[in-house]
């Protein structure tokens, strides 16, 4: 059976962490790393037990012929070129999220995919988190019955600060984009998928931490076009550790703090049931070892990505309307021009 080549773009947190994954499937091996500091990717990659070639030019590596898949987990900013360089090369993508941190930049991505014919898909790594796993089957078996309000919050602490090798870039709106595209984004995704399409969104904006050029705090409303409502709330200031919480409302019954269940279809049932899950936060392993495995195996078999290219640049269309409305200070309507 081919085993599957993988360059792997940065050497930060996610990148280790994809690699770690990479390295545990059968059908792919870590051949390549892109790094400005060859020294140093290879240190982190030899702690992995990890041997492959550092390239420090991109297009050098993009001609290694065996590098099959990218996976890029650069800052921000670098995503969409660096995306569109690999769809025409060839190269199936694995794209940490945010996708870009323009509009523009999203939508010309997913042509250059189609364009070429590439297996891609954005890392939204939370779809695979048992909590979010377990409220999508609850939700799909119509336990709490049609989404008419949900809260989700993406509450990162800053108390790291320069600590982190990424504050650097973390803290400029000309790399990391926004709040909400650093890390709110899952936020979106996560309720946009369950309840379906955004049609306005108002969003206000606060700050606290002045290491940021940007406003970290952002609270948004939004309304969907089957009449339900949302509020989600995106901070990368927090003095608390990370948590990342959903609550919906049904017509049948409710999901509260991320594992709580009320359905009016448990006859008896007299108040919340607490359902044990494993909750993504940072005392939890991350999920990416099932992200990538689903991915590979998309490539393997030749089937459909597990997340819709369609549906993750809408999520980012909401983002992007999110960040014009607090900008601008009015609702925004979608779709986006």
């Amino acid at each position: 059976m081919k085993r599957y080549g993988v360059a792997v773009l940065g050497t930060g947190g996610a990148a280790i962490e994809h690699m770690k994954a990479y390295a545990s499937n059968p059908n792919v091996e870590v051949v390549a790393i892109l790094s400005r500091g060859e020294e140093s990717a290879r240190g982190k990659a030899s702690a992995l037990g990890l041997s492959p070639a550092i390239y420090t030019d991109y297009g050098k590596l993009l001609s290694d012929k065996r590098v099959d898949l990218v996976s890029i987990c650069t800052p921000n900013s670098f995503h969409a070129e660096q995306a569109i360089q690999a769809a025409e090369a060839g190269k199936h993508i694995l794209v940490e999220k945010p996708m870009a941190t323009t509009l523009a930049e999203t939508r010309a991505m997913q042509e250059a995919f189609r364009r070429a014919g590439v297996k891609a898909m954005v890392g939204f790594v939370l779809h695979w988190s048992p909590m979010f796993r377990n409220i999508r089957a609850l939700v799909d078996d119509g336990i709490i019955g049609e989404i008419f309000m949900a809260e989700a919050h993406y509450w990162e602490p800053a108390f790291l600060g320069a600590a982190w090798p990424g504050w650097d870039w973390w803290t400029r709106g000309d790399i990391a984009g926004s709040s909400f595209l650093c890390g709110g984004c899952h936020a979106v995704d996560g309720v946009c998928s369950l309840i379906g399409q955004v049609s306005e969104v108002m969003a206000y904006t606060t700050k606290v931490n002045t290491d940021f050029h940007y406003d970290p705090t952002v609270v948004a409303i939004l309304r969907f076009r089957n009449g339900a409502v949302a509020k989600l709330s995106s901070t990368l200031e927090s003095s608390m550790p990370y948590d990342f919480n959903i609550t919906l409302l049904g017509t049948k019954g409710g999901i509260r703090n991320n594992n709580q269940l009320y359905s009016r279809k448990l006859p008896g049932q007299v108040g919340f049931a607490t359902i044990p899950t494993e909750l993504p936060d940072h005392s939890s392993a991350p999920p990416f070892p099932a992200e990538i495995n689903d991915f590979v195996r998309c490539i393997v078999e030749d089937t459909a990505p597990p997340l819709d290219m369609a549906d993750s640049v809408r999520t980012h269309e909401v983002v992007f309307a999110i960040d014009r409305s607090a900008a601008e200070g009015r609702p925004i309507k979608l779709p986006l021009p």
